[in-house]
């Protein structure tokens, strides 16, 4: 008779197999970390259209600012004459004063002739019709010829 060792047999095969059923374990209990990140993920997946949007938004409003780097290109290249003009002021100041001076008897000078042209004007002003009066009368006596 034949001693046959049957499933005994098999055990050291299946050694290996019952040392990685542990690392199976191991793996197996990652698994509820990995749902609740995978839930992270869909939540986040669904907030993209909304960010999407906003994006866009975004995007409209920086169409503006080429505009302005011209803009402030242009102020950049400004500041060095307004910086020469700060400069300037001091001096300029003073030549001012000596022209405010010189303009206020000249304003007022010029104020009294319109004051005495507006007289002139009040005055002449009636005698016209009588000056045009005048010239008609004039141009009807006969003329002196010299032939003299």
């Amino acid at each position: 008779m034949r001693i046959g060792l049957g499933p005994l047999a098999a055990l050291p095969a299946a050694i290996p197999g019952v040392r990685g059923l542990g690392e199976i374990v191991d793996a197996l209990r990652v698994l509820p970390e990995l749902n609740k990140r995978l839930a992270a993920i869909e939540e986040n997946t669904r907030r993209l259209p909304r960010i999407e949007k906003q994006l866009e938004e975004v995007a409209g409003g920086t169409a503006v600012l080429p505009d302005m780097v011209r803009h402030t290109e242009r102020i950049a290249e400004t500041m060095p004459v307004l910086v020469e003009l700060q400069a300037s002021i001091p001096t300029i100041v003073p030549v001012l004063s000596r022209l405010t001076g010189l303009i206020e008897p000249l304003h007022e000078s010029v104020m009294e002739l319109q004051r005495s042209a507006s007289t002139l004007a009040d005055v002449t002003e009636p005698l016209q019709g009588a000056a045009e009066r005048f010239g008609r009368m004039a141009d009807r006596l006969p003329r002196r010829r010299n032939d003299q």
